[in-house]
Parts: C-alpha cells; sequence; structure tokens
C-alpha cells in the first residue's frame, strides 16, 4: 500500500518540506538490526507478526525518502503573496446579500411540489463515520439545509463501517478491543511522531482491509450480509453517505437487502480521492464532488455522468453564510473584550479540528517566539476541541503567563463562525473543513504540511499553495516566520480577506 501511495504522489508537483535525513537513515538501520536479532531469538509465530509490522515501516520510511527527493522546497520568491493587490472583493458576501441561496432553496422546494413522494415522512438515512471531526460537522449541516429545503424528513443515522469493524471476523477488534477509527482519533490528538504513524497506518491499513472486503468473494458477500441487516432495520427512502472507504458494501448491501430502487448518494468531504482514502468504490454511487479535482478523478474514473454532481465547493454549515452576512454588524471590539483579549492587537486562531492535537502546544510557543521577536502585539485563540486534557494543559499555561501574548482556549464549541470573525488569521492542520470554512469568510490559512500530514490531506495543502489562499509552513519553527510576512501584507494592503474567493452554496446545492 505504501509503493501504491509512492508511485501516485511522485507523479505530483506539490512540493514537500524537506525533513532530516541523518535521523531517518539512522532508524532505517535499527528497524533492519531489530528485525535481524528477531530473527534469531524469537518464535517464527512471533517474527511473522513483527516482521511485518517492520517491513511496512521501512517501506513508509522509502515512500517519504521519495516523496522528498521528487520536490523541491517552496520558495517564497516563487510564488505569489496571498495579498498582491489592495482590491479585497467579498463574491461570498455578494452571492448571500444578492439572494443566491434562497433562489436554490427555493427551486428546491418547487421541485419536491411536482415530485410524486409518499404521503409519510421521507426516511433519510445518513451513512456515517467517526474518524475524524469532519464527517459529523458535514453531517449536520446537510440536516439543515434539507430542512430549509421543505418536505418533511425523517433522519437517521447508520455506522456501517463501525458495524463492519466491530464484526467478530475483524482482525483490529481481535487483536485490540478496537475499531480503526477509535485507533485514528487517538492518532490525531496525540499528534507529532506517534500520532503521525498510528493515523498514517490505520488509514493505509483500513484500505487494505476494505479492498479485501470488496474482492474477495467471501468477504464481501459476509459484509453485504452485515449491511444488509442494518438496511432492512431502518428501511430508507435515501441513503445519504459521508463517510469513506466502505461505501461500496454500503451500496451493495442495499441491492442484498432488496432495496434497488433506493438511491445511495455519496457527499465527498475531502479534496481528493486516493487509493489511501477512496470514495468512489461503486457505479452505484451518486457522488457529489466539490472541487475540480474530483471532477477530474470522477471522469478518469470513466464514473457515469449522471452519477456525478459537481458543487461550487466543499459542503459547510450553514451558520458561515450568517456569519456572512452579518460580518458588517459583529462588533469585533465588543467580542474580544468578553473574551478578556485586546481589541487593538491582531488575532490568531490556532484550530486543528473537533478533536485538536497536541501539536498545538508546539504552535504555541512558536508564537511565544513571534510575540519576543516582533514589535506587533498579538491576541491568540485556540480551539481544542473534544481534547479536555490539551485544553486543561493550555489553560494553566495561560494562567501561569507562560505566554507574552494574550490568549484564551476553549474545548468543542458551535461558535467557530464567531471566532473566525473576530480572527486575522487561522493556524490549522490541513482539514478540508477549516480550509473551507476559513476561506469563505475570507481569512488567510497558515497551514502545517510535512511527512506527518495524512494522504486525504495533502490535496488540501495542494489547493492553498496553488490558489495562494495562504502559507504552508513544513516545521514548527517557520511559523513566526510566516506570521510575520501575512502581517505585513496586511499592513500594506490594509486588508485581510483574500482575493481568490469563489462563492460557494454547495450545502445548499446538495440539498437540491
Amino acid at each position: 500500500a505504501p509503493l501504491l501511495s509512492l508511485a501516485t504522489m511522485m507523479n505530483s508537483e506539490m512540493p514537500l518540506p524537506s525533513a532530516n535525513s541523518r535521523f531517518r537513515f539512522a532508524f532505517t538501520v535499527y528497524v533492519i538490526l531489530i528485525m535481524v536479532v528477531l530473527q534469531f531469538f524469537m518464535v517464527p509465530a512471533i517474527v511473522q507478526w513483527v516482521e511485518t509490522i517492520l517491513i511496512c515501516i521501512l517501506l513508509l520510511l522509502l515512500q517519504l525518502w521519495w516523496w522528498q527527493q521528487r520536490r523541491k522546497p517552496v520558495g517564497q520568491s516563487q510564488r505569489n503573496h496571498v495579498f498582491s493587490q489592495a482590491v479585497c472583493p467579498r463574491t461570498m458576501k455578494d452571492l448571500v446579500e444578492n439572494g443566491g441561496l434562497q433562489e436554490i432553496v427555493d427551486r428546491t422546494k418547487i421541485a419536491l411540489r411536482g415530485t410524486d413522494l409518499p404521503d409519510r415522512p421521507l426516511k433519510c438515512v445518513f451513512s456515517i463515520g467517526r474518524g475524524g471531526g469532519g464527517h459529523v460537522t458535514a453531517l449536520n449541516a446537510l440536516k439543515y439545509a434539507l430542512d430549509q429545503c421543505g418536505s418533511t424528513w425523517e433522519f437517521e443515522e447508520v455506522d456501517i463501517a463501525k458495524e463492519l469493524e466491530s464484526d467478530d471476523a475483524s482482525p483490529l477488534m481481535l487483536l485490540f478491543g478496537l475499531t480503526g477509527e477509535e485507533i485514528y482519533n487517538w492518532g490525531l490528538c496525540v499528534g507529532g511522531w506517534r500520532g503521525m504513524i498510528a493515523a498514517r497506518f490505520l488509514s493505509v491499513g483500513s484500505a487494505l482491509a476494505f479492498w479485501v472486503l470488496h474482492n474477495f468473494s467471501g468477504a464481501r458477500k459476509h459484509g453485504q450480509e452485515i449491511a444488509a441487516k442494518e438496511w432492512r432495520r431502518v428501511q430508507p427512502d435515501i441513503v445519504i453517505s459521508v463517510i469513506t472507504m466502505a461505501n461500496r458494501i454500503a451500496a451493495e448491501g442495499l441491492d442484498a437487502a432488496g432495496m434497488t430502487h433506493v438511491p445511495y448518494i455519496t457527499v465527498i468531504t475531502d479534496f481528493g480521492h486516493s487509493f489511501d482514502h477512496p470514495w468512489m468504490q461503486s457505479k452505484r454511487q451518486h457522488v457529489i464532488c466539490g472541487t475540480p479535482h474530483l471532477q477530474r478523478q470522477a471522469k478518469e474514473l470513466n464514473w457515469p455522468p449522471y452519477a456525478v454532481h459537481p458543487t461550487s465547493g466543499m459542503p459547510i454549515n450553514p451558520k458561515f453564510y450568517d456569519a456572512i452576512r452579518n460580518n458588517s454588524t459583529v462588533n469585533r471590539e465588543s467580542q474580544l473584550r468578553n473574551m478578556g483579549l485586546e481589541p487593538s492587537h491582531r488575532t490568531i486562531m490556532v484550530f486543528y479540528g473537533g478533536l485538536g492535537s497536541r501539536r498545538m502546544l508546539r504552535v504555541a510557543d512558536m508564537l511565544q517566539r513571534f510575540a519576543k521577536g516582533d514589535s506587533r502585539p498579538i491576541n491568540v485563540i485556540f480551539l481544542c476541541g473534544h481534547n479536555s486534557e490539551l485544553l486543561a494543559e493550555i489553560q494553566s499555561r495561560i494562567q501561569a503567563s507562560t505566554y507574552d501574548y494574550k490568549a484564551v482556549a476553549y474545548g468543542f464549541t458551535r461558535e467557530v463562525p464567531l471566532f473566525m470573525q473576530v480572527s486575522d488569521l487561522v493556524i490549522c492542520k490541513p482539514g478540508p473543513g477549516v480550509v473551507t470554512e476559513a476561506t469563505c469568510l475570507g481569512l488567510p490559512v497558515l497551514v502545517e504540511f510535512n511527512v506527518a500530514t495524512l494522504p486525504q490531506e495533502v490535496t488540501v495543502a495542494r489547493w492553498v499553495w496553488q490558489e495562494n489562499a495562504g502559507m504552508l509552513w513544513r516545521g514548527a519553527t517557520e511559523i513566526p516566520q510566516c506570521v510575520a510576512e501575512l502581517f505585513r501584507q496586511m499592513d500594506i494592503t490594509g486588508c485581510k480577506h483574500l482575493r481568490h474567493l469563489m462563492p460557494n452554496s454547495a450545502i445548499y446545492e446538495v440539498a437540491e
């Protein structure tokens, strides 16, 4: 699997930051020595398991090495700055204020009135997942948009991936008593090398497991039976999937349950489709493609044209449309004072998704370095998501006056649009959700992109780089320099908004 990913990555022109080659070489030698020792001093059964894991690590290191060699570092002299003009059009704001969203909603209501629908409420079943926070965010946004577009819906959620991974035949469940999503989420929360290895191997391992499930008749039939059992239980009129990897089994499970008439729609919440994170798996799927890259991939996979539905962007929570509409009425000074921050300072928001990440601690330390070396004072808002340990640690540092800047930390919150409205810059991982939300509000993003970046997030980093939607940082030590450069451009233009913004009404287009 790492070699297959390598073959794909080598054809890309996306630059990859450098890594410590001496450490990588020493680690590779260390792993080889361990394999030799195990071969002589351990029983053969254990050797087979351990060697399999170590060989996967070696392949991963080879992949990362090739990935680095095939790319040139991003030089600021080779690319345009985010703010090269003083003119900052707000095309998203034009879309909201000129009634574009309402036109879509009204058109959908008319279409529903002209359809021969049953008298009972329509049963809309969401196929969901718990790996990361983006799936749940998309789910909640879709529910809201469908309610806005009329008709009576009855919503229900089914976690097909969990049903498959919790089965007695699942290797992870047999060995560890955990599902792949639980281990994946742990890796995201921990961050660093441990988190990268856990999340990356679980991503590749899950892809391999589902590939076996799809391509071996016995495993495939077993998976279809599990999915069919769930569909018979919930009796859907339509299935909307916001998950990856399990779509083929879930879609074929509908046929196995005798529900060939039920449409299966997949709302892709990533910027791209890959072997490590596959979305388009069965031609029975209708796929919602939020980026031109996804549309090209669907064409390359010979997807039926009637089953490919492009949208103007990635689905975001409708609260962000309200934030755009009310942006001029938000009292930024009052909001910052209520948070205990200084209204006259530039404000940075650090956000690593709904699960948070301990990488935010390293970001906080680098912002301290910026505060010491730069004359411009800053506010920092840390959003830690569901990571309570991270929240407690950052709050304790703030209370101990560890940082020379004003800072506040929050756990999971539904007020992300408000925090973005009072911010000038977002520091984040290359997650499709946070990058889309920030750029829709006109904020530049400072995105981490290095060897720890997950395969499904590489396309997001590529988009940020190509569209000049912000800047990429390789190691945390580059953060002070990047922040200073972005602030310098803001001072020159007197404007914090991005130039290249496309209208995004995707969530209502999906409902339509």
